[in-house]
């Protein structure tokens, strides 16, 4: 991958992240399914394909500007779907108990 295709492909796995937050906050589970499908193939494509270069400083900072946006996404994701998920865990392990 050149550098263009790097940085092209971080701002995609933003935009997809970006996408995924708003469908989250809206509880829309199934897009949020379909959102999590093309950013695993995006990241997939990152670590397929060498990088066939070094980036260069300005490249650099911008690529790691846009992983601290995903990573920002990423933790208000997890702020909103870790509540249910715990509860569904508790949920589940007293079902469990219920019938051993």
């Amino acid at each position: 991958m050149n550098e263009a295709q790097i940085l092209a492909t971080y701002k995609a796995i933003l935009a997809t992240t970006r996408q995924m937050l708003v469908a989250v906050e809206k509880n829309e589970w199934d897009t949020v399914n379909k959102l999590g499908q093309q950013c695993k193939q995006l990241t997939d494509t990152l670590t397929a394909h060498p990088i066939r270069q070094v980036l260069s400083k300005e490249a650099q900072k911008e690529k790691v500007a846009l992983i601290q946006q995903i990573f920002a996404c990423d933790a208000q994701i997890r702020a909103i779907t870790e509540p249910g998920i715990t509860r569904l865990h508790h949920y589940l392990s007293s079902v469990h108990k219920a019938f051993e």
